[in-house]
């Protein structure tokens, strides 16, 4: 019997979501649909803002209107993401008695969770990434945070179980410290798994341009999150004195739970923008990843990020450096963008909600192809974010370009810093795995598109001697 087996959190239904869904059981048309929703034992909390019985709720109302046959299973979550699959199929027998199984045989598996369709795929499942085009679960609480309409982005179902449960006000409590709190924290409203492992997959990039610029003695991470350059930071530097700095609670947890090799590192909660080091006394601190962080959550000021220099400046040593990694601004000019269908899919998204207010641009058609005609900045804030869906929400608010290199330069220099490297890169993992083939760049020839161009450097590093 052929089964198909969604399987997610649950917390909204979208209506791009519902016809999405609605679509995909059309076209496989199933014997049988099993909903498994996860987090069985989370109620309330940011990744789970509402209870099982509320999740249930909405997937019942959609399986009831939409499928021919459907059962709904919970499944708690477990420690080790290695069983999760088999803790899933144990999960289903127990709850049906020994009357209902899946197995690899019979059931696809369909989500729009990269990890999820891969740990099928590794227990020999058909698994189908299945992206929606249009509205997320996830941009439903993002809607009620921002202050629009999230009624216009809900299915009917969600709509009724909100207003009856009084969810928004509920979300708006969970979430109330997205913003910069009154202590300083970062909070990120980021799905934290998702985030650190993209993190971490970058780490030993991070550490080509970071080390070969570090002096000895004082370190400090600014913004070390899950602390993972710490570690390298102590097994290459065992006498320095390393101190990692965070924001997020949900980082520093993990930071300070980690195993740092030569017990020289120490975790501390503190906005990075601030001083905290007497003056003159640090050697090296590391910004990797950070500045667009402090310049986004500042409500977009570039003067948050002068504090952060000037106080760093401050704090160290003469002769210390500072050391920055980020994204980086592309000097301004006007291109023309041709995208596949997704990627098309996609930019009418992020022009609408980058940074809540979106940015306009022009639609043209060439040679019976259609293009987007618009600013060398908005296009690169757009392909840098483009592929982190399961963050789309918290993406969407920052802006990676602060300064462009020249910039940046002039800014060191502004508060008393001497520069010693300043270079911008093309990550070529980045074009092969999410440019090539999905977006390509043209000149502005008159109102044409004129030579193809490269796409433009995603990263930054940043040198300067205090």
């Amino acid at each position: 019997m052929e089964t198909l087996l969604l399987v997610g959190r649950w917390n909204a239904i979208t209506r791009d979501q519902e016809n999405t869904l609605r679509r995909t059981l059309q076209d496989y048309a199933p014997a049988r649909t099993f909903f498994v929703i996860t987090g069985a034992d989370q109620s309330q909390t940011r990744r789970y803002p509402l209870t099982p019985d509320e999740r249930q709720e909405l997937v019942k109302s959609f399986a009831t209107k939409h499928c021919r046959y459907h059962e709904i299973f919970r499944v708690t979550d477990v420690a080790d993401p290695s069983t999760w699959v088999a803790h899933v199929q144990d999960s289903i027998v127990k709850a049906s008695q020994g009357r209902t199984r899946i197995d690899p045989g019979d059931t696809t598996l369909v989500s729009g969770n990269l990890e999820v369709v891969k740990a099928f795929e590794d227990a020999l499942y058909t698994a189908i990434f299945q992206e929606i085009l249009g509205s997320a679960p996830s941009d439903v609480a993002g809607a009620i945070l921002a202050c629009r309409s999230w009624r216009a982005i809900a299915n009917d179902a969600t709509t009724r179980l909100y207003e009856a449960k009084g969810i928004e006000a509920r979300v708006r409590k969970i979430y109330s410290d997205i913003e910069l709190t009154e202590d300083g924290e970062l909070s990120h409203n980021r799905e934290f798994v998702v985030y650190v492992r993209g993190m971490d997959a970058s780490l030993k990039q991070k550490v080509e341009d970071i080390f070969p610029h570090l002096r000895p003695g004082l370190i400090v991470d600014k913004g070390c999150g899950s602390g993972s350059m710490l570690i390298e930071l102590s097994l290459k530097y065992p006498t320095s004195r390393i101190y990692g700095m965070e924001l997020s609670r949900e980082l520093l947890r993990l930071a300070d739970g980690r195993h740092y090799p030569n017990q020289n590192v120490t975790i501390v909660k503190g906005n990075v923008a601030q001083p905290h080091f007497p003056p003159g006394t640090v050697d090296t601190a590391i910004f990797s990843s950070v500045m667009h962080e402090i310049y986004s959550y500042a409500r977009y000021s570039r003067d948050a990020v002068r504090l952060a220099l000037g106080n760093t400046r401050m704090e160290l040593k003469r002769g210390g450096v500072v050391i920055i990694r980020d994204g980086v601004k592309p000097p301004p000019r006007r291109m023309w963008m041709r995208c596949d269908g997704t990627t098309e899919a996609r930019f009418r998204r992020f022009a609408k909600e980058f940074k809540e207010t979106g940015f306009k641009f022009e639609e043209r058609e060439y040679l019976k192809r259609l293009f987007f005609v618009l600013g060398s900045h908005e296009i690169n804030e757009f392909l840098t974010k483009k592929d982190y869906l399961e963050n789309w929400s918290a993406e969407v608010r920052e802006e990676f370009g602060v300064w462009t290199l020249e910039e940046w330069k002039k800014e060191l220099e502004a508060v008393g810093f001497k520069p010693l490297v300043a270079r911008s890169y093309l990550n070529p993992w980045i074009v092969e795995n999410r440019y090539k083939n999905r977006a390509w760049l043209y000149a502005d020839a008159v109102d044409v598109p004129g030579d193809e161009l490269p796409y433009p450097d995603t990263n930054l590093v940043l040198v300067a001697e205090g």
